[in-house]
């Protein structure tokens, strides 16, 4: 019982893991794109 609770624990722990990775990965790029962005038209005015 309370290995299969483990268990349980452990692929929902993973599971948001694999889903948690993309969404922040997605978030460091558009915070990357973001700030390329804003230095190209710094600089450009």
């Amino acid at each position: 019982m309370v290995f299969a609770a483990q268990q349980t624990v452990v692929a929902v722990g993973v599971l948001v893991l694999y889903w948690g990775d993309p969404l922040l990965m997605g978030g460091c790029l558009l915070l990357l794109a973001v700030s390329l962005v804003w230095s190209v038209v710094e600089l450009r005015s």
